[in-house]
């Protein structure tokens, strides 16, 4: 029988872990949505401040090119011409849609930014994000974006964890053994540099002669962070101590899963709280069918609108921190654009 000590750790453990997984995921989901990135510019230039906005002026072209693959994906056979008449069609009831929007009380390029965010490339970015070169034998090599980007698995993770607690432990036991190395190599320098002096030469210079290859001198990072040997090695120690740290809070956080359809947020999250409901219901207009109705040309998905506010509501109590910064910018960009 579990004695309760033991299952009020197992639950302390699944609340920590949980909690952790948490916030890693909030970190990627602010990253992935550029909630941490500037949306209004600021420099100076001549004494004066600048300003510019990243909204668009104009219907972001992808709404075309969305628009246009589904119908040729709908009807493969269809000529070009009716594609292009197809496309004007919908393309005028997207303006029409933000016509209204804009007269209940949203502003026009907060609304094209939105819907920029449900276009291909901010898709992709949300899924993949900004590929970290992978080195290779001479340089680095970036994936194209058409490449798939895979994430090591927990197991893949659990054998790195092995492997630098296996090289810390080395380290440790051999620490004598390479200290003697690094005297043993000083000495032999300094003898070479100047015979009469074989304490002419001192860790940390520069100008120590590459006699065993050019890997046999202290890297300029251990240098900079200890002032002998056995504090470098120290350094290298708890440096791997610090990697198997982060290597073993890791878990897969399934950025596809995470990211899906968080590109509707933008919208939704202005509608509701710019475009007023109100004042889209007194010119005859369902409000909510504005909303569904351009979610719809935009993504070529059927939305109803509870949907909509539903994931809204649900990245709120998932996010309370993220969806109070998604708001924040927002407004940022809404009075920005209040009196351009």
């Amino acid at each position: 029988m579990r004695s309760p000590t033991n299952k009020s750790n197992k639950k302390k453990r699944k609340l920590e872990a949980s909690e952790a997984r948490r916030n890693v995921q909030e970190a990627l989901l602010a990253e992935r949505l550029e909630l941490d990135e500037d949306w209004i510019m600021r420099w100076e230039r001549d004494g004066k401040w600048r300003e510019e906005s990243l909204a668009p002026a104009e219907l972001p072209p992808c709404i075309r090119a969305n628009i246009e693959q589904r119908l040729k994906e709908d009807d493969p056979e269809v000529s070009d011409r009716l594609v292009e008449a197809d496309v004007n069609m919908e393309l005028a009831s997207v303006n029409e849609d933000i016509d209204r929007l804009v007269d209940a009380g949203g502003r026009r390029p907060v609304l094209y930014f939105c819907l920029e965010k449900l276009g291909p490339a901010a898709e992709e970015f949300r899924t993949k994000g900004w590929r970290d070169p992978v080195p290779i034998e001479y340089g680095e090599y970036t994936p194209s974006s058409g490449e798939e980007l895979k994430r090591p698995t927990s197991e893949e993770i659990e054998v790195l964890v092995h492997k630098i607690e296996a090289a810390k432990e080395a380290i440790s036991r051999y620490r004598g053994d390479l200290l003697f190395m690094y005297n043993a190599l000083e000495r032999y320098a300094a003898a070479t540099k100047d015979p009469d002096s074989a304490a002419s030469w001192r860790w940390g210079n520069t100008a120590e002669p590459k006699i065993y290859g050019p890997d046999d001198s202290m890297p300029p990072g251990l240098r900079l962070g200890a002032e002998d040997p056995e504090d470098a090695l120290a350094l290298l120690e708890d440096s791997l101590a610090w990697v198997a740290r982060l290597a073993g809070a890791y878990f897969p956080p399934y950025e596809s899963h995470l990211m899906k359809s968080k590109g509707l947020l933008f919208l939704t999250a202005y509608v509701e709280k710019y475009a007023l409901p109100a004042e889209i219901r007194g010119r005859g207009w369902g409000g909510d069918n504005v909303l569904a109705g351009l979610a719809y040309h935009v993504t070529g998905k059927e939305w109803d609108s509870s949907d909509l506010r539903e994931k809204l509501t649900d990245f709120r109590r998932r996010y309370p921190n993220l969806q109070k910064l998604l708001i924040k910018k927002l407004k940022d960009l809404h009075d920005f654009h209040e009196t351009r």
